[in-house]
Order: structure tokens, then C-alpha cells, then sequence
């Protein structure tokens, strides 16, 4: 195993799924690509993207989460580990497949959190789609919280 990829979506789990991407990776040593999926560009999915002050916080999230994001990949230097951090703007699934798929990852750590089958009717689950599309083998974490 050389390179694992792990989507990571800032919220407290993130922290969990790259626990466990070190802990499955450290055996070979391989390189942890942090990926972040933003959303999509509201003009992308067809909504208008209003006056300037919209546009200003949306670049303004961007630039918070890209922070966090480099925090965490320092975390993951400071154990003395290869990392990259790739982000990108898209859907959630299709995009960490396509980064898998760019990066040759050897295995796709994702967290679950853990919506019923309601929600994911209507909502839809990023790590079911990974799950289905998937170019190497995939780990999913689920949220601590949600474990009964």
C-alpha cells in the first residue's frame, strides 16, 4: 500500500477518519492524501450566486476550510507522515472517487454518519456512492456518536 486517500468533510468525524487512515496505513508506510470535497459552485448547480457579498463569503469559507485542512495535514506531518492535501469543489462522492482514481490510491478511508434509511433515501450517502464507485478498496468510519 503506497498512497490512501481520505475524505475528510471538516465536521468532528473528520478527525476520526484520519485516525483511522493512519492507523491502517502506518504498517506500510504509505503517503495519506487529505481530500476535501467544497461544494459545488451554487452558479454550477444553477443557482445564482447573488451580489458580491455572497460571493465574499463564499470565498471566505473556502479559504477556512483550506485552512483546517492544511491544520490537519500539519497533524499528520507531526507524526512523522507523508501527506498531500487535495481540494476540490464538486459532489461529494464522485469527487473523492475521481481523486482515488487520480492519485492511485491503494485504499479510500471515508466516515459514515450514520443517517438512517429515511434520510438516506432522500438525502442520498456519500459513502454508499463511494462505496459503488470506488476504483480501490474502501474503509468507512463510523461516527463514534452513532455507534449504539
Amino acid at each position: 500500500m503506497n498512497v490512501v486517500a481520505v475524505g475528510i468533510d471538516l465536521s468532528p468525524l473528520g478527525d476520526q477518519v484520519v485516525r483511522k487512515a493512519l492507523e491502517f496505513s502506518a504498517p506500510h508506510d504509505a503517503e495519506l492524501v487529505l481530500v476535501h470535497v467544497a461544494d459545488p459552485d451554487p452558479d454550477f448547480v444553477g443557482m445564482e450566486v447573488g451580489p458580491q457579498y455572497i460571493r465574499d463569503d463564499l470565498a471566505r469559507e473556502l479559504r477556512e476550510e483550506r485552512a483546517r485542512l492544511h491544520d490537519m495535514a500539519a497533524a499528520v506531518e507531526g507524526r512523522g507522515r507523508r501527506v498531500r492535501v487535495v481540494m476540490v469543489r464538486g459532489a461529494a462522492a464522485a469527487s473523492l472517487v475521481e481523486v482515488a482514481r487520480r492519485v492511485e490510491a491503494d485504499l479510500l478511508v471515508v466516515g459514515s454518519h450514520g443517517k438512517g434509511p429515511m434520510k438516506r433515501l432522500f438525502l442520498g450517502s456519500v459513502s454508499e456512492g463511494v462505496l459503488r464507485q470506488a476504483p480501490c478498496p474502501v474503509l468507512v468510519v463510523p461516527d463514534q456518536g452513532e455507534i449504539r
